[in-house]
């Protein structure tokens, strides 16, 4: 079985829509959801619209990204735990396939190509960023390096966005989960060098495909971009990423 962790930021009417894609598009699917409402809205949840299992998390304050994805594990039954983003859609079954991939042991951590409202492929995947990609997309507005792929491949990049993120449940417990000290952004990223550093692979098939509606925040409020400043900041100075770059600095990489 798959648990799938889902938080809504004011997001229930997106949470609704999900719920009845995947009732629809997985229904041969063995899953339960858990849906953490970290922040009130007017529109309520609707718990039985995929006849699934569905639990629900309502914080009474606002947790972090890293936090109520992780107090969800603690609630997970399944063998494998996915990360997914309330602002997607679902066009084709994912689970099964993604899912084969780890038990043919091809990767540990995967995720589907991720598209945008127009079909382009967003950047949902990349080598790890460094200080100067930073620099270069904040300051100089020169835009993001796409990782190259061609349609219908299974790539390995460095590292999958938490839009969607799914790993058998045992190597996010083994991980300690999400580091809870990023208030928001990089958790993913820190996630995946963690997950690179002790030898776990992650993979992303190209020919399943989830659609994406949301937008970046930091890119519209100075509140979520300094978040990701300050996110940014303590991963380029953290262990994790000294080890990181270390590693593929290094000639037998």
């Amino acid at each position: 079985m798959i648990s799938i962790s889902i938080v809504s930021h004011t997001h229930n009417a997106m949470v609704n829509q999900l719920l009845k894609d995947l009732a629809v598009v997985e229904a041969q699917t063995k899953y339960e959801v858990i849906v953490t409402e970290n922040i009130d809205d007017d529109i309520d949840l609707v718990g039985d619209s995929t006849g699934k299992a569905i639990r629900f998390i309502r914080n009474t304050k606002p947790q972090s990204f890293a936090r109520n994805h992780n107090q969800a594990l603690l609630e997970a039954e399944g063998d494998y735990f996915c990360i997914l983003n309330p602002d997607v859609r679902w066009m084709q079954p994912v689970f099964s396939t993604l899912s084969g991939h780890c038990d043919r042991d091809e990767a540990d951590i995967v995720a589907p190509l991720v598209i945008d409202l127009k079909g382009i492929p967003q950047d949902s995947f990349r080598k790890l960023p460094t200080p100067g990609d930073l620099f270069r997309r904040r300051v100089l507005h020169r835009g993001r390096r796409p990782y190259p792929f061609k349609r219908g491949e299974f790539v390995s990049p460095d590292w999958i966005a938490g839009i969607f993120m799914m790993m058998p449940a045992v190597i996010f417990h083994q991980l300690g989960g999400f580091d809870e000290r990023f208030r928001m952004y990089f958790e993913d990223v820190d996630f995946c060098a963690r997950a690179r550093l002790e030898g776990h692979r992650i993979g992303v098939d190209t020919n399943v495909v989830i659609q994406h509606t949301g937008s970046r925040s930091s890119r519209r409020s100075l509140k979520y971009f300094l978040w990701h400043v300050l996110s940014a900041f303590r991963f380029y100075r953290s262990p994790v990423y000294r080890r990181f770059r270390s590693c593929a600095n290094s000639p037998e990489r």
